[in-house]
């Protein structure tokens, strides 16, 4: 009876639950018993079954044992418990956590037997675990001759072109021989930003973003890279001709996170002046040559080059003066790599100070605390100092701001929500246990 009580009242769950309500069922076990019976292994594959197209990406067991024994004994078979359960379960699917209490938290006095036989157990709760770093974002994939020039235009505006026989084989240089793959993730709404957890700083300054992308290039599973001395055109949808954006390349941690983003260009090198040496024999009595034109230097960026020749009486070797002045304002820029591509511009304002925000928060396990900018499409992330403070470095004052983040562990979610101005008061962040849907309303406005 108790078990198709249990499966009538499951699939009515899975009918009228949302992917943010966890489910759970319970495994019992016989006395001093641990090993998973072929009646519970099928009780198992058949809970698995309702929840493969579901939107569950984690599972925490919890494990118990009955009162008779002692306490040493009984957490010892609890946990033998949760991890015969866990060694059936574990396909790489889910994120896995799991408890185990021994005797303690009973859900009776454990008087009788049928009592005590509702303590043999191990719940396995199926959940959605939230992240602003699980890359929920979709790409987009074309496929290509790499022999022609690839150009297309994404989704939602990003124009690509690539110079045919540009793409090679990441390993060695050599040039795929067949069609490959061009995938492509955008990131322009500030929504994505925050669900991706795209960091908009280089190294500690805020900057503003004006789209993002994430592009990869492959021939049968295996990465292409661009080959030494080609670019590619990358013109990003929300541009304006002459806004001062440039390109940046985002570095990722051991996690796969972009936790910084690099110029293309050193900000230190623009507008600076090269004198070259070089040798010209004069065939005519021209004194003087002037030429200008367009070019692009080792960073992907477009550039002014005016050559000035000036003949030396009586010498043949002559000085070549070429002025390179970065051109940042084209609508398309030249990336000279795949990967994380930004379009940004530093923000500075004059007289402006920073500050180091610090946020005082109780601990939540797995918490992820962003700051967002409420009029700029810029975001910050922080770091955890040697005191196990939370510190947003190099923040700007008086910036509008919310302060947000999520936690989760054990089946449950929790998420904190905080407006302010930015001074150099510190903050503090109450998290409360919610739902996605209630994450997904809470920030739905920075679509």
């Amino acid at each position: 009876m108790r078990t198709f009580l249990f499966y009538s009242l499951l699939l009515i769950s899975v009918t009228l639950s949302a992917q943010s309500q966890p489910m759970s069922i319970s495994l019992f076990f016989e006395k001093a018993d641990y090993a998973l019976s072929p009646a519970q292994q099928l009780q198992l594959q058949e809970f698995k079954e309702l929840t493969v197209d579901s939107g569950y990406n984690a599972i925490f067991l919890k494990g118990y044992a009955d009162i008779d024994g002692s306490d040493e004994s009984n957490l010892e078979l609890s946990q033998y418990r949760v991890t015969a359960v866990q060694q059936y379960l574990t396909n790489g699917k889910y994120l896995m956590e799991s408890r185990f209490y021994g005797e303690k938290e009973a859900i009776n006095k454990n008087k009788n037997e049928e009592q005590k036989s509702l303590n043999r157990r191990v719940d396995v709760i199926f959940w959605t675990n939230y992240k602003l770093s699980q890359k929920k974002k979709k790409s987009q994939i074309y496929t290509f001759a790499p022999n022609k020039t690839i150009e297309f235009t994404a989704a939602e505006g990003t124009i690509i072109k690539i110079p045919g026989n540009s793409l090679v084989y990441m390993e060695n240089g050599a040039v795929p021989m067949g069609d490959i793959q061009i995938e492509i993730t955008e990131f322009y709404a500030m929504m994505d930003i925050i669900d991706n957890k795209l960091s908009t700083t280089f190294n500690g300054q805020l900057i503003i973003s004006d789209g993002m992308i994430n592009i990869e290039a492959t021939r049968n599973n295996k990465q292409l890279r661009l080959k030494g001395g080609t670019t590619m055109e990358v013109g990003f949808a929300e541009r304006e001709d002459n806004d001062g954006f440039g390109l940046f390349y985002g570095n990722e941690n051991g996690s796969g996170d972009v936790t910084n983003w690099t110029p293309a260009v050193n900000p230190n090198m623009i507008d600076k002046e090269w004198t070259i040496h070089g040798s010209k024999l004069f065939l005519t009595d021209t004194t003087e040559k002037w030429r200008s034109k367009f070019d692009y230097n080792n960073f992907g960026q477009r550039i002014k080059v005016t050559e000035h020749w000036e003949e030396t009486k009586g010498k043949w070797m002559d000085t070549l003066m070429i002025d390179k002045t970065i051109n940042t304002n084209k609508i398309i820029l030249q990336a000279t790599q795949l990967g994380w591509i930004n379009c940004d511009q530093i923000y500075f304002k004059e007289n402006k100070p920073t500050i180091n925000l610090i946020v005082e928060t109780g601990y939540v396990t797995g918490s992820e605390i962003v700051m967002i900018f409420n009029d700029k499409k810029a975001m910050m992330t922080p770091t955890v100092d040697a005191r196990g403070n939370v510190v947003f470095s190099n923040v700007p004052t008086g910036e509008k701001v919310t302060i947000t983040g999520v936690g989760s562990g054990e089946g449950k979610l929790y998420f904190t929500k905080k407006e302010l101005v930015t001074s150099a008061e510190n903050v503090t962040l109450n998290f409360e246990e919610t739902t996605i849907k209630n994450i997904q309303e809470q920030l739905s406005g920075y679509n």
